[in-house]
């Protein structure tokens, strides 16, 4: 959990230039979660069944986002991107 949290976190420090302890929380439960799917499945999911697990996985990190009363996307990340 330490080290996707720990990731998550230094993602968002990478692309916003900030983050929360609750994206570290999140990062973290997510990794846990993607692992013992991963377990279940014996790494045979399809794609779309992958598609579906990162589609929940985003929007729990925009419920955490809303619950904290954040701005969801920051467009100034892309512009630094682009």
């Amino acid at each position: 959990m330490l080290m996707g949290g720990g990731l998550y976190f230094l993602i968002e420090l990478i692309f916003r230039g900030y983050s929360h302890w609750t994206m570290f929380i999140l990062g973290g439960l997510c990794f846990v979660v993607c692992g013992i799917v991963n377990d279940i499945s014996k790494g045979r999911l399809a794609i779309w069944q992958e598609m579906v697990w990162c589609m929940i996985i985003i929007r729990h990190d925009i419920m955490v986002r809303q619950a904290k009363g954040r701005k969801i996307m920051e467009y100034g990340v892309l512009k630094r991107i682009i």
